[in-house]
């Protein structure tokens, strides 16, 4: 992290500082993905993709599945419709991923 914000242009940053950016952080994916009506709630398309990666979580570095649903509406456009992570990529996360998507106004 320390080389990001040197490319930045800032000569170091703590942990306590980089935790309250991580915090900041969260709620803001937190809003996006789970609360935020769709706007064009019609998509031709639904593209659904996960990805593996290492999460420090209480202490211990653990896999974790980073989830994207993105959209394409009538006109085209792409979209992305929610972001979401899975301690474990089973059936129950991924419904839950795609109710929460129905509930926002996916049709």
């Amino acid at each position: 992290m320390n080389r990001l914000v040197k490319i930045l242009g800032i000569d170091g940053i703590s942990k306590s500082t980089l935790s309250e950016m991580a915090k900041s952080l969260d709620e803001k994916v937190q809003a996006f993905s789970c609360t935020c009506p769709l706007q064009n709630g019609s998509f031709r398309f639904l593209w659904l993709d996960a990805t593996m990666i290492k999460c420090r979580e209480f202490g211990s570095v653990e896999n974790v599945t980073v989830v994207i649903a993105v959209g394409v509406n009538d006109e085209g456009t792409r979209e992305i419709l929610g972001v979401d992570v899975f301690t474990s990529e089973n059936e129950i996360a991924w419904r839950l991923f795609l109710m929460g998507l129905v509930e926002r106004g996916l049709n």
